[in-house]
């Protein structure tokens, strides 16, 4: 289990990332699975090197985190799930450069709150819950992560020590491999990181991902 920190600063303040290299993706809600999937084959060959995807409905509505899982096919442990936004979330996709379209990461955002007290309580919360969640972790999201691969192998995760490109972060990463039904090698790395939750399936794209949401030292 790792030991997720609650952050210093008021984070109901802090908007969530939104760097170059965010693209709003509409998704036809009538088919939204195979039209994340034309989205994500589209930025992954783009020719930008990492790419961050937030999904909207036809009308440039924000699409629902309940909408997104559901015509995704993933599922999201309830005392994870309770816990998340239902706009702030994104698909960040990896190795466009490599042609490798299997990179990529699902980024998930904290409800807000107003206090110290709140956050203290939640982070103490999703410690124990996403380490209650790993048993069935590669197969909840391999709608996502691993399309097409079956899984039934039993995970066992370790923890990694990770610091930003920066050297401004610190964080524990949870890391796992498993095999899927037909042979293929897969991984989960995650962590928490300020009041976002990164799962990847790549280790060096969550990293990528890590190190362009760093935070800034101030001086």
């Amino acid at each position: 289990m790792q030991n997720i920190q609650a952050p210093t600063q008021n984070l109901s303040q802090v908007p969530a990332p939104a760097l170059p290299g965010t693209k709003k993706a509409k998704v036809d809600t009538q088919n939204i699975s195979q039209s994340i999937q034309e989205n994500i084959t589209k930025t992954q060959t783009s020719g930008q090197e990492t790419l961050d995807m937030k999904f909207q409905d036809t009308k440039n509505q924000p699409l629902p985190l309940e909408q997104f899982k559901t015509g995704s096919g993933i599922t999201i442990r309830p005392e994870v799930y309770d816990n998340l936004s239902q706009t702030d979330y994104s698909v960040f996709t990896c190795s466009q450069k490599t042609k490798n379209t299997g990179e990529l990461g699902f980024i998930t955002r904290f409800k807000s709150g107003s206090t110290a007290a709140y956050y203290d309580n939640l982070y103490k919360k999703m410690d124990e819950n996403l380490a209650s969640w790993e048993q069935t972790l590669f197969a909840d999201l391999a709608p996502l992560l691993f399309p097409e691969k079956k899984i039934s192998q039993k995970p066992v995760f370790k923890s990694a020590k990770y610091t930003t490109e920066n050297g401004v972060a610190n964080m524990d990463i949870r890391y796992a491999n498993v095999k899927s039904v037909d042979g293929a090698n897969l991984s989960i790395d995650y962590t928490v990181f300020e009041e976002n939750i990164y799962i990847f399936n790549n280790p060096q794209c969550l990293r990528k991902a890590l190190d362009k949401y760093e935070p800034v030292l101030e001086l």
